[in-house]
């Protein structure tokens, strides 16, 4: 089973770098959030599988760069905030268990100078595989409507686990229907309720985990699926006002090789 481990940037003092420290007074309206949907730092999976992966981080900016785990900047030790110097490229690596993905904020003035690249393996077949790329979600393209997964495989060769995620942490519900690719029935549907860590921060922007729901194994949850080769599955939200995204993780049972399929 994957799960999410995200490491931080190292805390710089808020004072540092700059000269000015006009990193101390930012507030909501100053950052955009991103969100990382997985980034294994190292996990054990099934036939001998070591799920591992690397974020790279670039701040293409003139000047340093507030990029942070969504918690308030008063909350880090001594006070500090977590930047990217100029023109700099950090690598992110996982130390700890995360199973929902985290949210990140970045200073809004210089939001789109920061790149960021998330991609997870088997490290154990890495001379076979360079991994996956995960895309990262900017806050801005955080959607309201329902998507569509489209080409979602049945073969019993691999397993199809679909990841639901409350960008907003709402504790929100969706309802999840599958179709075959081609035409419009209703195989099956479920309403996912998405729920998360009731012990971290739930202020509307200061948080760093969202909620999460999730089915392991499209076909093993629902069989009737399985007649047909290929899926389409509609995610519709039904909490007014959630943001929230979507993608079906579609992993080969015996070389681990994941596909990542995204709402288009």
């Amino acid at each position: 089973m994957l799960a999410a481990l995200i490491a931080f940037l190292p805390l710089v003092p808020a004072s540092a770098g700059s000269g000015d420290g006009h990193h101390a007074a930012l507030t909501v309206d100053d950052v955009e959030r991103l969100f990382v949907p997985v980034c294994t730092g190292g996990a054990a999976g099934r036939l001998g599988s070591h799920w591992g992966c690397e974020m790279w981080v670039r701040n293409s900016a003139d000047v340093p760069v507030v990029f942070a785990p969504g918690t308030p900047f008063s909350s880090l030790p001594g006070g500090g905030v977590n930047r990217i110097d100029a023109h700099r490229t950090m690598l992110e690596f996982g130390t700890g268990g995360l199973v929902s993905g985290a949210i990140y904020v970045v200073e809004k003035a210089h939001a789109d100078k920061i790149h960021v690249s998330v991609r997870i393996g088997d490290r154990n077949r890495r001379p076979l595989s360079q991994g996956t790329s995960v895309p990262v979600i900017r806050e801005r393209d955080w959607p309201r409507d329902p998507v569509e997964l489209l080409d979602i495989p049945t073969d019993p060769a691999v397993r199809a686990t679909l990841r639901v995620y409350d960008l907003d942490a709402m504790k929100g519900s969706v309802l999840v229907t599958i179709h075959p690719l081609r035409e419009n029935d209703t195989l099956a549907e479920v309403v996912l309720d998405l729920s998360g860590d009731t012990n971290r921060n739930l202020d509307p922007v200061w948080y760093q985990f969202p909620d999460l729901g999730e089915i392991a194994d499209l076909v093993s949850t629902f069989p009737q699926i399985g007649m047909h080769e290929r899926l389409r599955v509609r995610v519709e939200p039904l909490t007014p006002g959630m943001r929230f995204w979507a993608f079906v993780a579609i992993t080969d049972n015996m070389t681990q090789h994941v596909t990542v399929v995204t709402p288009r």
